[in-house]
């Protein structure tokens, strides 16, 4: 628009310079040429010089917004479709040619957004690396810097958030996120992700986190601060595994009321996050149709529960599941990307308002071209 912007400027200028010239050379005609007497009618050039002003406003106007509609037409539409990427392409290097292979991917299938993994807190309190090295982030840090430049070059468009991730159960007590020491790190390494990597957000993957946990809620806003306003901040919640709506399928596999009240599903939202991802697998159920009501729930109780809140700028994502079986928890004939998606959609139709924005496919390592084809026809040609 600004190229656009400025030829109008200068096509105003012209149009000023010629009006101005033909002025002059119109009062040498009347003052020169025109006899000392004449019959004709003398025309009010001072009645007609507001008219034709406005005429000529309203035809800049039309134009300008012909114009802007041309040039709006032109703007990428942002789905809010993510794909969840493992260390094989952040802890190894790739060429650019691979990357941009990775992208029109994405494209094709209006992927829009990526949670790729960066580090886990280790044991000590550290961030981890290689597995097979000392398993030290140092390890790593210059690939995992090179993927988001990478990246960031073919499609700037896409939002690339760094995921970090914190077991809160691996402490002597059987819980550490009340330790400040742990509070500090994190927020410190989540602003090196953003400040220095090259990544646009961060995505927080704590786990397990209980009803009501208030350290849960300080530890995200610890980070926020360190981000600052500017970058992204998600996180990835836990399903409510034993929903305490009579109708819905549940496992005796897990203990009863294994749930977050809406209130505490409220308090996370209100942290100044920008997404927020329902991890909806793992349910240990053993059909595809109880599977899909579970997920209908799901999605109907975190899409509440931001209906409620009224006006908060957060963007919902439901995470549906493409990755082996790890049984009991997850069997991987029953929970599909087809079954997942028939319950978002189920779930979404008991809502008030469409505040379901999109689906994050966990994950991109077990994505088959037949599962990337459910997607598209049952989410992306809904």
């Amino acid at each position: 628009m600004s190229r656009a912007r400025e030829r109008q400027k200068r096509r105003i200028e012209q149009r000023k310079a010629r009006d101005a010239m033909s002025g002059r050379n119109k009062k040498r005609t009347r003052s020169h040429l025109a006899p000392a007497q004449s019959d004709l009618p003398e025309i009010n050039l001072n009645f007609l010089r507001p008219v034709l002003l406005l005429l000529s406003s309203g035809l800049f106007m039309a134009f300008m917004i012909i114009l802007v509609g041309l040039f709006a037409g032109d703007e990428p539409v942002f789905v809010p479709n993510a794909l969840w990427l493992d260390s094989s392409w952040t802890y190894q290097s790739h060429d650019d040619e691979a990357v941009q292979d990775l992208v029109n991917h994405l494209r094709d299938y209006q992927i829009t957004i990526l949670y790729a993994k960066v580090s886990e807190l280790n044991f000590d309190a550290t961030w981890t690396g290689l597995p097979q090295g000392r398993n030290q982030f140092d390890e790593v840090r210059e690939t995992v810097r090179a993927f988001a430049a990478q990246l960031k070059s073919a499609a700037p468009d896409i939002q690339l958030y760094g995921v970090l991730s914190i077991r809160a159960d691996l402490d002597a007590d059987g819980y550490r996120l009340d330790d400040p020491v742990i509070l500090e790190r994190t927020a410190q390494f989540a602003s090196q992700v953003v400040h220095s990597y090259g990544y646009d957000g961060v995505m927080l993957v704590i786990e397990p986190v209980w009803d009501g946990d208030t350290y849960y809620l300080d530890m995200i806003r610890a980070v926020r601060e360190s981000i600052g306003d500017q970058k992204l901040l998600a996180v990835a919640v836990p399903p409510d595994w034993t929903p305490l709506v009579s109708d819905v399928p549940i496992t005796d596999l897990i203990a009863p009321n294994t749930v977050w009240s809406q209130e505490y599903k409220q308090r996370v939202m209100l942290t100044l996050i920008d997404q927020l991802v329902v991890q909806a697998y793992n349910s240990y159920l053993t059909t595809q149709s109880d599977y899909a009501a579970w997920v209908a729930y799901q999605t109907q109780a975190y899409g509440q529960a931001v209906i409620d809140l009224q006006q908060i700028s957060l963007q919902i994502l439901i995470g549906v599941p493409a990755y082996e079986s790890i049984p009991p928890a997850h069997d991987a004939n029953i929970e599909t990307i087809t079954a997942a998606l028939i319950g978002i959609k189920q779930g979404e139709s008991n809502l008030t308002a469409p505040v379901i924005n999109g689906i994050a496919i966990y994950a991109e390592w077990g994505m088959t071209e037949t599962q990337w084809q459910s997607f598209k026809s049952g989410w992306l040609e809904k």
